[in-house]
């Protein structure tokens, strides 16, 4: 049969050639020195390529062994990813996101995939006409499972790349420009990626900044639950400016606690109460949040009060005006320990002495090496504390453990005005021990992925037993004393705050309030019995502020996700109270109140009839309690909830302080305060994707100090 002769200007179709993966065509998407027109170019998209093993050229039959498609896997989801949840003890997919454009669809398994079969197709449209303007460079990728799909170098993506991991990585903003950076890159990644100016950069982060913070500001408008702030200030030593941030801590719906840093303002004026309450409601009104604020913590200045009483008629709509003020529980533990640590202050004095001449001397250090080794022990650093904060003093004096007396006699040998005495060393051995509690207390209630407000009257309990047990100690007496004192200044009233959260526990309610106020009177030598009869009556009138709001409200039900407190030594002593102090259930039960919904709660002994209430502390999730039991306590769920939700420290304010200290390093010290804004927000919102935000400074200390020993050279 004679061969059909070709229209004109049209060629027949040939069956595909084999393509080398490392072949890579012409970019013509490099950049410039401007922004590239027409916004991004197509993303990252694992599309299947025309030439997968599994996909035939079209109109053409295919050479070699016919290959068999996967059963039961649908088109679309070469497209998008699955996103899972376990139900009933099976892992089942409960939406799809589009792996172009990145927006969630439902994916039930009865709601069929036309929705999004169509999506797909449109977006693929969409990004082949931007193909053909040459934007782009293709290749292969093929997949460790064999799957071949097509690769996509796309220069807008790589600025969007480079911006994210300046920001996250506190990289400097020039290096997108840098030629290593650029060679790099080139050589090992990809050959066709040309470098980005620092102005390019610069309005990459500024946008990306602007995107992801309209989306959180969406997001929490669409939360139902109430927020907590947390605001404290810091100034950079380079740039000798000073900046308050403003941290929001929130429920989804899971009630998992959720930390997003949401403001970090430059202050140009003194701080005082009413310029930190303006930064601090410029804030909470871009956001659109004032409705919806249970509760605002700040650390002790006196200043901060005064911020208070100015941002009160502002935000108090959420529960019939009922917004807590919260101290910073972690700053009042350091003002008792410093209290106390001033007692001793000659004996640390020598031993920081004895430490800086060792940090200031490399020739010192190399004799100090010598003399370790010769008498065989492993060489070491010992760090510097900062005086400010007692938690480094605590780590500086226990990592001298073990080298006392090597320390010591090679200190005394150098004949520079230092003596150390056996005094001393007895000193910091006593003070280790005796710190340990408050530096516990500290950290576990800095926590912010875990509710922290039921463990306060916990650590309070341990701390006045070990004032009760140290105060005979000879040694340790006078230091008891003055902690003591600065306790009383701050603890003589305990906040309304951790005591509803001792009763909102259901393992402890009013019996465990009661049960605490004694212990603590009977160790200080205080009546706490009008505070606990003021205390009940005051919750039962929030908890009708909360009626008056909630009472017609339906719960959802969703399961709940939170991590969980570690099991402590407050928590074990709790337990020791519990088994022998039995007579306070009986005058806690006593008084019936007509509050149906509280007394319900106040009645039920939960522990007998939940097992999940009779595991070890480390295993119990209260949030997740309260999400179960939310149908049957409606609205004593809501106010469980919001106490659960106050965190009782700034550690997560200060904690963006370590973080914009390594942004404003030196070599970066020109930044506008715009900029460091946004580069702080973009790298707490980064590590809230994946939940990392919780980086203690004390760890890092403790981590620190733990790297400085010396290798040995051989």
């Amino acid at each position: 049969m004679p061969r059909q002769k070709q229209p004109a200007g049209r060629r027949r179709r040939r069956s595909p050639s084999p393509v080398d993966p490392q072949q890579h065509s012409p970019d013509t998407g490099d950049y410039e020195d401007e922004e590239q027109p027409g916004g991004p170019s197509v993303p990252e998209k694992p599309t299947t390529s025309k030439f997968s093993p599994e996909t035939p050229a079209a109109g053409k039959d295919t050479a070699g062994p016919s290959v068999v498609p996967r059963a039961g896997g649908a088109e679309c989801w070469k497209h998008f990813t699955k996103n899972t949840e376990m139900c009933n003890g099976k892992l089942v997919v409960v939406s799809a996101t589009c792996k172009y454009c990145k927006k969630e669809y439902s994916a039930g398994s009865r709601g069929g995939t036309g929705h999004l079969n169509r999506h797909y197709e449109a977006c693929l449209k969409k990004y082949s006409k931007h193909e053909q303007g040459g934007g782009v460079q293709t290749q292969l990728n093929i997949a460790a499972d064999g799957p071949v799909s097509t690769w996509v170098y796309n220069s807008y993506v790589a600025r969007q790349e480079i911006a994210r991991y300046i920001a996250v990585e506190d990289l400097p903003i020039r290096m997108g420009e840098s030629p290593a950076f650029e060679r790099m890159i080139q050589r090992a990644f990809c050959p066709q990626y040309s470098n980005v100016s620092r102005k390019i950069t610069k309005k990459d982060i500024v946008k990306s900044y602007h995107e992801k913070w309209d989306a959180l500001r969406q997001s929490l408008s669409a939360v139902t639950f109430s927020i907590a702030l947390t605001s404290d200030i810091w100034t950079s030593s380079h740039q000798r400016t000073s900046y308050l941030s403003v941290v929001a801590h929130y429920l989804d719906s899971k009630y998992r606690l959720n930390k997003r840093v949401i403001g970090f303002k430059d202050i140009d004026e003194s701080h005082t109460g009413e310029a930190i309450a303006s930064q601090i409601l410029e804030v909470i009104q871009e956001y659109k949040i004032g409705d919806r604020v249970v509760s605002i913590t700040l650390d002790n200045a006196s200043a901060n009060t005064s911020a208070m009483n100015t941002l009160e008629p502002y935000i108090q709509s959420y529960i019939g005006g009922y917004v807590l003020h919260q101290r910073c529980v972690c700053h009042i533990i350091n003002l008792i320990v410093q209290s106390g640590m001033s007692q001793v202050s000659k004996h640390l004095s020598s031993i920081r002495s004895a430490i800086r001449f060792l940090s200031t001397s490399p020739l010192a250090y190399s004799k100090f090496k010598e003399y370790c080794k010769v008498r065989g022990k492993k060489p070491r650093k010992f760090g510097l504390d900062m005086k400010v904060r007692w938690n480094s003093t605590y780590h500086m004096l226990k990592q001298v453990k073990g080298y006392e007396k090597i320390f010591t006699n090679f200190i005394n040998a150098q004949d520079i005005g230092i003596v150390l005495t056996n005094t001393d060393w007895q000193v910091v051995a006593s003070l280790c021990d005796f710190f340990e509690p408050f530096y516990n207390a500290t950290t576990q209630l800095s926590g912010i992925y875990y509710p922290t407000s039921p463990l306060v009257l916990e650590w309070l309990m341990k701390i006045v037993d070990t004032f009760q047990e140290k105060s005979t100690d000879r040694m340790l007496a006078p230091i008891v004393a003055a902690m003591k004192e600065k306790y009383l200044k701050y603890f003589d009233a305990i906040p309304h705050l951790y005591c509803f959260a001792i009763v909102l526990d259901p393992r402890k309610k009013l019996d465990g309030l009661d049960t605490a106020f004694r212990f603590i009177g009977d160790a200080l030598d205080l009546d706490y019995s009008s505070a606990y009869s003021h205390v009940k009556s005051e919750i039962f009138r929030v908890f009708d502020m909360y009626q008056d709001k909630f009472g017609q409200t339906r719960p959802r039900s969703e399961a709940a996700q939170n991590e969980k407190p570690k099991s402590t030594a407050a928590a074990n002593m709790w337990k020791k109270l519990k088994s022998r102090d039995s007579s306070s259930s009986q005058t806690a039960r006593s008084s019936w109140n007509p509050r149906a919904e509280f007394n319900h709660y106040l009645e039920i002994d939960h522990v007998s009839h939940d097992p999940r209430l009779q595991e070890e502390d480390d295993q119990i999730n209260l949030l997740g309690w309260w999400k179960d039991n939310e149908r049957q306590f409606p609205v004593l769920s809501q106010f469980a909830r919001d106490v659960l939700l106050v965190p009782v420290s700034t550690v997560s304010s200060e904690s963006t302080f370590s973080t914009v200290g390594r942004i404003i390093e030196e070599r970066r010290s020109s930044l506008a305060p715009e900029m460091v804004e946004a580069l702080t927000c973009l790298k707490d919102w980064e590590a809230a994707d994946t939940r990392q935000q919780h980086q203690l400074e004390d760890q890092e200390i403790a981590q620190a100090m733990a790297d400085l020993e010396l290798e040995d050279e051989e």
